[in-house]
């Protein structure tokens, strides 16, 4: 069963989990974002989770975690690989945490973060190295690394301080 948005935050209120609403854009079609931006704040403000002014209420700005942490920690998170999409909702959606995913990290992964207000890197478990993860901390980014499904493949992440993991079986690694 596929959940309109709406449904979506309705069911993580109920359930208590965090949600990473993952946002796919195309080519062409940069007069989207300011739409996709408007159709989040009315149904985060719907869901009693942002006020009319785009700060984060509730449990939504709850949080016990702290330093890079809490950057996951927080009950919603938008991330996207399009960079200027993120851009324009950190301009919108200031108070909404946003994820920069990449593949691996190239050349300018810095200045794309800081150009999008990236509370974290998502990215490869693939191509990381731990100094590259020392490096994104030292940025004060959180880490979160994409996808995991065997216990050996977490054992480094761990040791190199990832914060989060995203797994197709997330009951191996609880």
């Amino acid at each position: 069963r596929l959940l309109s948005l709406p449904q979506l935050l309705d069911w993580r209120g109920q359930n208590g989990v965090g949600l990473i609403l993952d946002v796919k854009t195309y080519d062409g079609k940069r007069e989207a974002y300011h739409a996709i931006c408007a159709g989040l704040k009315s149904a985060l403000g719907e869901a009693g989770l942002m006020d009319g002014d785009g700060k984060m209420v509730g449990k939504a700005a709850d949080g016990e975690a702290s330093g890079r942490l809490a950057k996951l920690a927080a009950p919603i998170i938008l991330s996207s690989f399009d960079s200027e999409f993120l851009a324009v909702a950190a301009e919108l959606l200031p108070h909404l945490p946003r994820g920069l995913i990449v593949w691996k990290l190239t050349d300018g992964w810095q200045a794309r973060a800081e150009a999008t207000q990236a509370a974290a890197i998502h990215l490869s478990h693939r191509f990381l190295t731990e100094d590259q993860v020392q490096a994104m901390h030292a940025a004060g980014l959180a880490v979160a690394v994409f996808t995991i499904n065997e216990a050996a493949a977490m054992q480094p992440m761990r040791h190199w301080g990832v914060e989060s993991v995203f797994s197709d079986y997330p009951e191996k690694f609880v």
